[in-house]
């Protein structure tokens, strides 16, 4: 390493004598030119800037396509094998036996060369990208496309939903292999099933707190209607129809809006026996067809 500019001028001597004065000069040159080149060295050996990545797509977050809600599992993480797998599930109204996607993905990495990946999709409702991410910055930007091969338009085109996730691995496993078709029903099938019951179990509760405000409506209404009216003014009287007429009306609007919700949970809840006897059958199924044909 070369002499810091302290040293430099710890090591210069100046005489201030008449005649030193042209080595001053010349050793002030130096001592310039050294400290111009610290300073540049200074701006140029700067630590470089960090990576300025967007937001990181959060687990179960949920995109909304043409065929559904595509929503992002988890991305699990081999460090012996530095392999990384996402897990995806389309969330779409048709079944699996209506509805045919072919998915694809390009794979980017945090410094933005595209990395090699693999897309296995197992059935129309859940697919996994595996990919190696780069070691120091494991963080990528997945595009998405996904085509709905059910639906075919006049001109021979199909429909393509493009999306773009950033993922991180958020979750370590060792002695990780490819996924399997069985594999992927079965991991697929579970997250539905957690997702039909967290809405069952909101719907009735939005079924309940109804009902309560229904019960609460027709509590007053009874309670005007038993009045004396006898007494009452006109003014008096056509402030408590209209507060009846008010009542009356939020009892038929909940009423309506628990019909409505009645009929999706009846909906989600034929969804969730189908989505467990295709659990039941993945883990007892001997082939891949069986657990095809419990798909349906």
């Amino acid at each position: 390493m070369g002499k810091s500019a302290k040293d430099s001028v710890d090591e210069i001597v100046v005489d201030f004598s008449k005649s030193s004065q042209k080595k001053t000069k010349k050793w002030g040159i130096i001592f310039g030119s050294l400290l111009m080149l610290f300073l540049a060295l200074g701006f140029t050996l700067r630590t470089p800037p960090k990576l300025q990545l967007p937001a990181l797509t959060k687990v179960n977050e949920g995109q909304e396509t043409s065929l559904g809600t595509l929503y992002y599992i988890e991305t699990t993480y081999d460090a012996s094998k530095n392999q990384a797998e996402s897990l995806y599930y389309l969330d779409a109204p048709q079944t699996d036996s209506a509805l045919s996607t072919k998915v694809r993905c390009q794979v980017q990495s945090a410094y933005g060369n595209f990395l090699p990946s693999k897309v296995y999709q197992a059935g129309a409702h859940t697919f996994a990208i595996t990919y190696h991410p780069d070691k120091k910055n494991r963080t990528t930007t997945q595009q998405l496309s996904i085509k709905n091969l059910s639906k075919v338009n006049d001109g021979g085109s199909t429909q393509e939903d493009v999306l773009t996730t950033v993922i991180k691995p958020n979750q370590k496993v060792s002695d990780w292999t490819p996924p399997t078709f069985k594999s992927l029903v079965q991991s697929g099938t579970n997250y539905q099933i957690e997702r039909l019951n967290q809405s069952i179990e909101r719907k009735k509760a939005q079924i309940e707190t109804k009902n309560k405000k229904i019960k609460q409506a027709q509590q007053s209404i009874r309670k005007i209607s038993d009045q004396d009216k006898s007494n009452l003014t006109s003014d008096q009287l056509n402030a408590n129809q209209t507060q009846l007429d008010a009542l009356n009306g939020e009892v038929e609007s909940q009423t309506t809006t628990i019909q409505t919700i009645k009929s999706s949970l009846e909906t989600e809840e034929g969804n969730l026996e189908k989505a467990q006897r295709i659990l039941k059958a993945v883990k007892t199924s001997s082939n891949d067809q069986e657990i095809a044909d419990a798909l349906g």
